[in-house]
C-alpha cells in the first residue's frame, strides 16, 4: 500500500466539512432489501466472484426498469498476508485487503454481470486507519428508484466537531452505470450550523443551500443558490479508483 494516499482520502471524507444533501435527488423513495440472503438464490453468481474474495453482502432492487429484483454484492478481498502490523497506525495494523462492487442483471433464468469495481469505489479499510478519531466511514449501499446509492458519513469521536454525509448516485446507461447525482450536507455539533449541496450531473446543475440550523429554528436563515457545473463526460462506477472520490470533491464542491 502506497501510505502517503492515506492523507488525501482522509481528507475527502473530512473534506466534506468544507461544502457539504439530505435533500431527496427528485425521486421518490423506495425501500430495496439489504438482507443477505444464501447465494444459493442467486444460481451462477459464484463463477463472477474473484478468488480470495468473500461476499460481505447482497442488495436488491430494479436497476434496469424491468421490475426484476437486481442484485449488488459487495465483496471484500480475504487475503490474510494483506493484514501487516503497524504500530504507527491507530488500529496497531493494517487491512489492505481491498473491497469492491459486483452487479447483477435478473435475466429471468439466471443473473448475468454487468459492472463491477474492485479498485477502489468502496475504499479499503487501510486508509481510515491513520485517524484514532474516525471509523470506517462507508455507511451503505443501497438501491432506491432504480438507482445505486453509495453513502458516507464521517463522524469524529474527538478532535473535531464537524460532521459530514455524501452520496453517490449510479444509474444504468450507455451500458454502464454512470455517476448521474452527489448530495452532501455537513454539520457543525458546536453550532449546529449546516450547509447542504446537490449535484445533477445530467443536468448540470448544483444547488447550495446554507445559514441552516440543526438545534435552534429560530437560528436557521437557509438560503439556496443554484450554479452551473463543467463537465464533458460522466464518471462510471467501472473506472473508479481510490482518488476519484478526491477528484470529484476538489472539483465540483
Amino acid at each position: 500500500m502506497n501510505r502517503n494516499k492515506t492523507p488525501s482520502i482522509i481528507a475527502v471524507i473530512t473534506a466534506l466539512s468544507l461544502s457539504l444533501t439530505t435533500a431527496s435527488f427528485a425521486e421518490d423513495t423506495q425501500s430495496a432489501d439489504t438482507s443477505t440472503p444464501s447465494l444459493k438464490a442467486y444460481p451462477g453468481i459464484e463463477a463472477d466472484i474473484p478468488k480470495n474474495w468473500e461476499v460481505i453482502e447482497i442488495i436488491e432492487g430494479d436497476l434496469n426498469k424491468d421490475k426484476k429484483a437486481d442484485i449488488v454484492l459487495r465483496i471484500d478481498e480475504s487475503d490474510p498476508t494483506k493484514i501487516v502490523k503497524d504500530a504507527s497506525y491507530s488500529t496497531g495494523m493494517i487491512d489492505n485487503n481491498r473491497r469492491g462492487v459486483l452487479i447483477f442483471f435478473n435475466d429471468g433464468d439466471r443473473y448475468r454481470l454487468v459492472s463491477k469495481n474492485l479498485t477502489g469505489v468502496i475504499p479499503s479499510k487501510a486508509l481510515f486507519s491513520a485517524d484514532t478519531c474516525m471509523d470506517d466511514s462507508l455507511d451503505g449501499i443501497s438501491i432506491k428508484n432504480n438507482v445505486l446509492r453509495i453513502k458516507f458519513v464521517a463522524f469524529h469521536s474527538c478532535g473535531s466537531y464537524d460532521g459530514s454525509e455524501i452520496e453517490y448516485i449510479f444509474r444504468y446507461q450507455n451500458q454502464a452505470f454512470e455517476l448521474i447525482g452527489l448530495e452532501s450536507s455537513f454539520s457543525s455539533r458546536s453550532t449546529g450550523e449546516t450547509t447542504t449541496s446537490s449535484i445533477n450531473f445530467s443536468t448540470k446543475k448544483k444547488a447550495r443551500t446554507t445559514g441552516g440550523n440543526m438545534f435552534e429554528d429560530n437560528k436557521s436563515n437557509p438560503k439556496t443558490t443554484w450554479e452551473s457545473i463543467a463537465i464533458n463526460k460522466l464518471y462510471r462506477l467501472k473506472d473508479w479508483n481510490e482518488e476519484t472520490y478526491a477528484n470529484i470533491l476538489a472539483k465540483y464542491e
